[in-house]
């Protein structure tokens, strides 16, 4: 598998909570994908130890930082300056992993075990390239949304059609980490407004969250298979293509099907349980989003 990995780094200071964060992306990175080309990408503001500890990793074709005019406040300025600077050499790659700094905003030793969960899912190279190897064009993550909330299908139903998207209705896939088909994320950024890499995001009318929900459920939209792997990854009988989390009422295939069935019957996007998947397995069961276009 060729793997390009874009990663969207921020670090509000210089102190030491900081430094175990970026101590440990930079361990990650260079001892996870240690053959794999990166670009790092820094958000507006952030503290200079971003630099030191991220500069020098091994395969690192680039390390950039946001400017003033195209800062948002979250990770979506710094990928959308990562794809600026991997545009012309997505089509060298299968996959993109897009990662970011989660939790650095947080006290290093309160998400001990959302570190250990990722380190075996999503940071385990070997594991996800075995996966690829037996899945369709995936949307790979650990977890996730597998539908966001009714302003955003608003938005995007309203944009999906000039910009060429077929499928008649809006499904979310919100990822935190997550690796995409690179031919995929290069369709996805010809379809896209002209100005999308180039100018504020928030401008455009994106949202702040562009590329953990908006960009996975576009890339849905271009026939990418959500594949989580909190869980079980494939269940054969209820659909070859698509994995599931702990029940098969969160098999993503299912949840289209319902979709397009409501939609039919003229109940589209009425309140039906969709699962928020973090969290214990007993917490998944918990979660319904409500949602209505009126």
């Amino acid at each position: 598998m060729r793997l390009l990995v874009i990663f969207a780094a921020w670090a509000p200071d210089d102190g030491e909570n900081s430094q175990k964060w970026l101590a440990w992306y930079e361990n990650i990175l260079a001892e996870r994908f240690p053959g794999d080309d990166k670009i790092v990408a820094a958000n507006w503001g952030s503290a200079d130890c971003v630099e030191r500890r991220l500069e020098g990793l091994p395969g690192i074709l680039e390390f950039g930082r946001v400017p003033e005019e195209l800062h948002v406040n979250s990770d979506a300025a710094p990928f959308q300056l990562g794809l600026s600077l991997a545009r012309e050499i997505l089509p060298d790659y299968d996959y993109v992993l897009f990662a970011h700094t989660k939790g650095v905003s947080y006290a290093f030793e309160s998400i001990e075990n959302w570190r250990n969960d990722v380190s075996k899912t999503v940071f385990d190279r070997r594991l996800v390239s075995d996966f690829i190897q037996t899945a369709p064009p995936s949307l790979i993550a650990d977890r996730g949304h597998m539908v966001t909330g009714a302003d955003s299908i608003k938005t995007f139903r309203a944009r999906t059609g000039a910009m060429g998207f077929v499928l008649p209705f809006f499904f979310g896939a919100t990822m935190t980490v997550y690796y995409a088909p690179a031919r995929l994320v290069a369709e996805l950024i010809e379809r896209m407004p002209g100005e999308f890499l180039s100018k504020n995001l928030l401008s455009q009318g994106m949202t702040r969250y562009m590329f953990e929900s908006a960009t996975p459920s576009l890339l849905t939209m271009l026939d990418a298979k959500p594949a989580f792997l909190c869980g079980p990854r494939f269940n054969e009988r209820l659909n070859p293509h698509v994995s599931y989390d702990f029940d098969p009422r969160h098999n993503s295939a299912l949840v289209m099907r319902e979709f397009e069935k409501r939609e039919a019957e003229g109940e589209a996007y009425q309140q039906i349980p969709v699962p928020y998947v973090f969290g214990a397995a007993e917490d998944v069961y918990r979660s319904n989003v409500a949602f209505k276009l009126t």
